[in-house]
């Protein structure tokens, strides 16, 4: 369903539409809605998404790329709940999302 982006090319050259933040080590205690409480200071949230094979992991998908790549910065390393998040950019197909 996400589709990781070739580290040899930058995302501006890419066609997606929808940015998404991969977010990993998130506290088990740690709602979605604390989650979109945090990442929607950034801009604007179209989803947030639970990886159910990794547990501690979200996506986080923005409407567009520079609030994406803004939390991604931003909030790398911020302690959430006990838990210092690791944040990084990838994009999606806007057609691949359901």
């Amino acid at each position: 369903m996400y589709t990781h982006t070739n580290t040899t090319r930058t995302h501006m050259s890419l066609s997606y539409n929808f940015p998404i933040v991969s977010v990993k080590n998130v506290s088990f205690t740690t709602s979605p809605t604390q989650l979109f409480s945090t990442f929607s200071q950034y801009g604007r949230i179209y989803q947030i998404r639970h990886n159910p094979k990794e547990k501690g992991q979200y996506f986080v998908i923005y409407y567009d790329l520079p609030s994406a790549q803004s939390a991604a910065k931003e909030l790398n390393g911020v302690n959430l709940d006990g838990r210092y998040l690791v944040t990084s950019i990838y994009g999606v197909d806007k057609s691949r999302i359901q």
